[in-house]
């Protein structure tokens, strides 16, 4: 142990991917003397214990933060109340709350209502994670040079410098911000790359028959986040819904402003200049990560190109319109879904000329499918949302399966 660890006892509730590599983190490198875990899933505390993520499970919430320095919530969006709930009548004073997700408003109205009054409640978004899930999806080094988010209302309060000094001990690189510009900007970085990943391997996998010849190499890139987890993801669309579905208006105009060029090369051409230089600039991209496209099956090789062509020019667009730096926030979501649109403009639109009336039908149903989504979350409707992001994962299964890729 440490001479000096940061924290006597720091609690983990919910240990999966997250949860499961912060508590190894922390003992790897020493930082806290005991370490508590809790998850509402048996097999899962009983996962973190075997690797060592934590040092104790407990089946109760209450018993799970008696005594804690820290209690870090890891877990879906929606359960952040109920959670709450069960545990501020057992924090000792002094206690600090601190969390993982992606939304901070909603979440920190939430908890206002709940803590107790000596106690203190830090919103962190650690900008970490994968398509797998599960404590042994994880990493001691899952946050090393990781940027880390928090959106408290006072930067200069202690619990805030003690958070902060946490994820830098696990190599994460901290940054304050807004709650409401944390969500805005998330909402068009991270949460429409994962819901336009979602949209397009559902159409995929539906036409996918067999393994096209010719099949591009970024192709594998772009169907990865179709299999994330559901509960999750549905949490995310619903707590975001305002910025996600503005941003999704956005690319819905994009996309048909596309589709008005697809049968002209040298309008075409001109048209996706800016968002190929945007990808390729703000993504640091190699030329390693690009190929040109011969493949003939229309929906693994043109509706790739074409959403990732449209979703880049959106960001850029805000970027520029807005004077907001979306580039530094770019994630491995944004990097996988938009990294066909590193392939160089006057690649591109000879290609998509070339097949303009298959585009052309990409364009109809990719606009169709989004529209499907953005109604289920404009209603609210987590069930509709669970069961398309299910199906999702489903036919990443079924893509994965043709192409001769092994699900992680």
């Amino acid at each position: 142990m440490a001479d000096s660890p940061l924290f006597h006892r720091v609690t983990i509730i919910g240990l999966g991917l997250i949860g499961g590599s912060l508590g190894r983190a922390l003992r790897e490198r020493r930082l806290v003397e005991d370490i508590v875990g809790y998850d509402n899933n048996s097999a899962v505390t009983a996962a973190a214990l075997m690797i060592g993520a934590v040092d104790a499970g407990c089946a109760e919430l209450a018993k799970a933060v008696e005594d804690s320095d820290v209690i870090v919530l890891c877990t879906p969006l929606s359960t952040t109340r109920d959670i709450f709930d069960a545990i501020a009548p057992h924090l000792k004073p002094g206690a600090i709350v601190t969390d993982v997700g992606s939304v901070k408003g909603q979440i920190m109205q939430e908890v206002a209502d709940v803590l107790p009054p000596k106690c203190s409640f830090v919103p962190g978004h650690p900008i970490a994670g994968s398509e797998r899930s599960g404590p042994e999806a994880g990493s001691a080094d899952l946050f090393k040079g990781k940027q880390v988010i928090l959106t408290p209302e006072n930067e200069n309060n202690l619990a805030v410098k003690r958070i902060k000094k946490l994820w830098e001990a696990v190599g994460g690189k901290v940054e304050y911000c807004d709650a409401a510009f944390h969500d805005g900007v998330f909402g068009i970085t991270s949460h429409v790359p994962h819901l336009l990943a979602f949209a397009s391997v559902t159409l995929i996998g539906k036409k996918l028959k067999k393994k096209p010849d010719g099949l591009n190499s970024q192709f594998h890139r772009f169907v990865r986040l179709g299999a994330s987890n559901p509960f999750m993801w549905t949490d995310i669309f619903l707590y975001n819904a305002t910025d996600l579905l503005d941003a999704l208006e956005g690319f819905c105009a994009m996309l048909g402003d596309l589709q008005q060029h697809v049968g002209d090369a040298k309008a075409l051409k001109k048209w996706l200049k800016a968002p190929s230089q945007f990808r390729r600039d703000a993504c640091k991209t190699p030329d390693k990560e690009w190929d040109a496209p011969t493949d003939t099956n229309a929906y693994t090789a043109l509706l790739p190109l074409l959403v990732a062509y449209a979703f880049s020019d959106e960001v850029a667009e805000i970027e520029k319109e807005q004077e907001v730096p979306l580039h530094q926030y770019l994630g491995g979501g944004f990097m996988d879904v938009t990294r066909p649109a590193a392939t160089p403009p006057e690649v591109g639109a000879a290609y998509i000329a070339a097949h303009a009336k298959d585009a052309e039908t990409c364009i109809d149903a990719m606009l169709k499918e989004v529209e499907r989504w953005m109604k289920a979350i404009s209603k609210g409707d987590a069930e509709a949302l669970d069961k398309y992001i299910t199906a999702a994962g489903e036919h990443t299964r079924h893509i994965r399966e043709i192409i001769g890729v092994p699900t992680p």
